[in-house]
């Protein structure tokens, strides 16, 4: 019998102002004169997680049993201060920048919200004849939330609550093959508030899953594939022209996934993967957008890493390493300006330093030749640019 206890607490806090265009209100006599919107945003988010849950391991023969119970506990707080005003028209013709104007802070559009969710979950794993694993799990989840606009006063509140399961087969090969199947239901509460201060109702989901996966005996060496459907509702989606999001229909994704690990010697690691996403709108409150892609979301992701430790060099405890992130073309929504966005290929590197068994020092640089590049989701933005992070883990 093994008893398990998680417990994590998380706080952030931005504060930040930008423009927003108005790309339904295009004026002059040449429709150059685009009009813009000044927004300001103060949130601080707050968030404690507690997981507790045990597990016993049953062995009858030619049948093992891996019976897990398990509760757990989160919750939350997210206080989002908005303000907004009129940002001088921007003439496309003869753009000039800045002379932004003061944002009226006398009327906050904002909320505070409080929310908590507790899980009961069970879940038996069965092998049969070291061959065949079956999977089979149920959770319970109860969501409660109240949120308080800071314009009028007024509060909302929700409660939720959903029965999920999941169910998978596996049959383990000799020769390291191991095909599977599974389906899965999902139940997420959903952070923030919309436009009228009411919170979000909770996203749901459920996903098919076909698989393949490789892992022979002796080697250090998993290959995985997978063929999946995912279909989301209840997913926030920004609304154009606004710093507010709102709750659209249901999306689909129907994709592939390829990835390859390996430590093609002592010394060297190789993980590589593709994957191919067709992700579409199949129902919004925006007919315009059903049947569209899902925005930001390329056909075509790939990545590469390679790590080194330093051995022949005499330095054991030193471990470089680089690879390479491609983004494939995106599409922006069509009911604001269907363009298509390019694609671009990222490069990062790490070194990291292990002092003993126990403490590793590290740094990771990402986007090394600072690429610029672009992402679209609602409004378009250039993606981060080149970073250095550093890092101190101690492994128990």
């Amino acid at each position: 019998l093994q008893l398990r206890q998680a417990l994590r607490y998380f706080e952030s806090r931005s504060d930040y102002d930008y423009i927003t265009l108005n790309t339904s209100r295009v004026s002059g006599p040449n429709l150059s004169q685009l009009s813009r919107s000044y927004n300001s945003r103060e949130d601080i988010a707050t968030g404690w997680t507690s997981d507790n849950s045990l597990q016993l391991d049953l062995d009858a023969g030619r049948w093992q049993h891996t019976v897990l119970a398990g509760l757990d506990y989160y919750r939350k707080t997210y206080d989002s201060h908005r303000f907004s005003g009129n940002a001088p028209a921007l003439d496309l013709a003869n753009p000039v920048y800045g002379n932004l104007p003061e944002v009226n802070r006398s009327i906050d559009r904002g909320s505070d919200l409080h929310a908590r969710q507790l899980g009961l979950y069970l879940q038996e794993q069965a092998k049969f004849n070291e061959r065949w694993v079956a999977l089979l799990g149920l959770r319970q989840d109860w969501a409660d939330s109240t949120t308080r606009t800071y314009r009028d006063g007024a509060r909302s509140t929700t409660h939720d609550s959903k029965l999920t399961g999941r169910i998978g087969l596996v049959y383990l090969a000799d020769n390291g093959l191991a095909p599977y199947i599974s389906y899965s239901q999902s139940f997420l509460p959903a952070a923030g508030s919309g436009s009228d201060g009411k919170a979000f109702s909770p996203t749901e989901g459920e996903q098919y899953e076909i698989g393949l996966r490789y892992q022979p005996a002796g080697r250090e060496l998993l290959i995985s594939a997978a063929v999946y459907q995912l279909t989301q509702s209840n997913v926030t989606s920004a609304i154009p022209g606004s710093d507010f999001d709102e709750q659209t229909g249901k999306e689909r994704s129907t994709g592939f996934e390829i990835e390859a690990k390996a430590q093609l010697t002592d010394n060297l690691g190789f993980n590589a993967g593709y994957a191919y996403t067709d992700a579409h709108v199949i129902a919004d409150n925006d007919a315009l957008l059903e049947g569209s892609r899902i925005e930001g979301t390329p056909y075509h992701n790939a990545s590469l890493w390679l790590d080194y430790r330093l051995a022949a060099l005499g330095l054991r405890d030193v471990t470089v390493g680089g690879g390479a992130r491609y983004n494939g073309t995106t599409h922006t929504l069509p009911s604001i300006s269907d363009r298509k966005i390019a694609a671009y290929t990222l490069f990062d590197a790490q070194v990291s330093y292990a002092l003993d068994e126990h403490w590793q020092l590290s740094a990771r640089a990402q986007n090394l030749t600072n690429q610029r590049y672009m992402y679209c989701a609602n409004s378009c933005r250039y993606g981060d640019e080149r970073s250095l992070v550093g890092s101190v883990s101690y492994t128990w």
